[in-house]
């Protein structure tokens, strides 16, 4: 799920950077922060504002503390519940 949306307005008033998601990975809760463009940041304020749609992410997530870092998505797409 995504649980914050930040980024900045980039070209063509459009906003990319940074996301907050909590994401369940064996079974476990995991916030992680990843930077996203302006197609990926718009899934996400897309299933934030729905409340209780999810997305799908594939990428890597570094070890560390909460939040940890999620670089190198391959995959963004928004799943509805």
């Amino acid at each position: 799920m995504v649980d914050e949306l930040k980024g900045e307005l980039g070209p063509g008033e459009q906003r990319e950077g940074e996301v907050i998601l909590d994401l369940l990975v064996d079974g476990e809760s995991i916030k992680a922060k990843v930077n996203l463009n302006v197609e990926q940041h718009k899934l996400a304020h897309q299933a934030y504002g729905q409340g209780k749609s999810y997305i799908k992410v594939t990428g890597l997530l570094h070890p560390g503390n909460q939040p940890r870092k999620l670089t190198d998505v391959k995959e963004f797409t928004l799943v509805k519940e």
